[in-house]
This record gives structure tokens, sequence and C-alpha cells, in this order.
């Protein structure tokens, strides 16, 4: 994918299906009138996506279940296919993926992606930004059950 600010390196369509699964659920849970922004930055270390809505929001206990569990438990809600699909593509660009939130205030959900320095050298083998971006942030490996 190429925007203004840089090239990534990820499959177009599959990022494109989590991009959407993020957007219609900060649809869901916002009212009209409610912001919904979606942002994206290029670091030194890789890309930043962030979906932002100031809908009903999360609980910290609901967003840490979301990033752990397999989807398929019928809630209120849903049954969580849709972060299933978000956290198998986060997944298989060896990515990290966070939710937080408050009630009544908003959720933030952000997928951060390793790319290659922008200077040109090596690859990143690690995810630098995970410690620094959220204590919720859960490093995806193995596969995500859908």
């Amino acid at each position: 994918m190429h925007s203004s600010i840089g090239t990534a390196l990820v499959s177009p369509e599959r990022f494109e299906a989590a991009l959407d699964c993020l957007l219609e659920n900060a649809i869901k849970f916002t009212e009209p009138g409610d912001l919904i922004e979606l942002t994206g930055r290029r670091t030194a270390e890789g890309w930043t996506l962030q979906v932002h809505d100031s809908g009903v929001g999360i609980s910290p206990e609901t967003a840490d279940r979301a990033l752990r569990e397999p989807p398929g438990e019928r809630t209120g809600t849903g049954t969580g296919l849709g972060l299933a699909i978000v956290r198998g593509v986060v997944e298989r660009l060896g990515g990290a993926l966070s939710i937080t939130g408050i009630r009544s205030v908003g959720t933030t959900v952000t997928i951060l992606v390793p790319q290659p320095p922008i200077d040109g050298g090596d690859p990143v083998h690690r995810h630098p930004m995970a410690v620094a971006a959220s204590d919720r942030i859960a490093p995806l490996r193995g596969s995500a059950r859908s």
C-alpha cells in the first residue's frame, strides 16, 4: 500500500478487510453526532493505525477478553468475528493490536505494524513501540481462531 507518507509492505485486500471491521465496530457503537477518527502515521519502526470513536466505550475487562479469546460466543453486541479478522491480519503482518477505552467515553483500537526502517537499515525483528503504546497491547503469535 502507498500513501503520501510512504509505502507499507502489506496486502491491500487484507488490510482493507481489517480496517472495514474496525470502522464497522466504531459505527456500531456510536450515535449520530459522535466522532469516529481514523489516523495513521509512519515512524522509523513501522506503521500505526488508530480508529477512535466517542461512542459507548469499552471496559478494560472487555478489551482484554477481545484481545485474548476466540470469537464465537454470542453476546449482546455480536460474536467478535470482526476483531478476529483484525487479529488475523495483524498477526500475519507480525504486528500488535491494542484496545483501550472508557465506558461512556469512547474506544481506541490501535494496530502497530513493524516495517523496515525508513533509512533502509535492517528490518525490524521486534516491536519496539509495544511497550510505550499501551499496557493492553497483545503481540499476536500463532493463529487467530475464527
